[in-house]
């Protein structure tokens, strides 16, 4: 979903998520990479701010002879 822009209060809706992972979806067998990293939330009233953890999603583009291999 992060890759159309979508946000992430989307995943709790099923019938929006199943939108972007039903099989008939041209999308459905993309490869996809994803990296996960730490974010450090700024402080608030005087509390040290969170670390949470951040995705970067993006397609991961194949030449014709991995195609021919996967």
């Amino acid at each position: 979903m992060s890759l159309v822009g979508a946000d992430e209060y989307e995943f709790a809706n099923p019938a929006a998520l199943a939108k972007f992972t039903d099989e008939r979806q041209a999308g459905t067998k993309l490869l996809i990479r994803c990296e996960c990293y730490p974010k450090q939330l700024p402080a608030t009233n005087g509390q040290l701010g969170k670390t949470i953890s951040c995705y970067r999603w993006q397609h991961v583009e194949m030449t014709d002879e991995q195609l021919a291999h996967a």
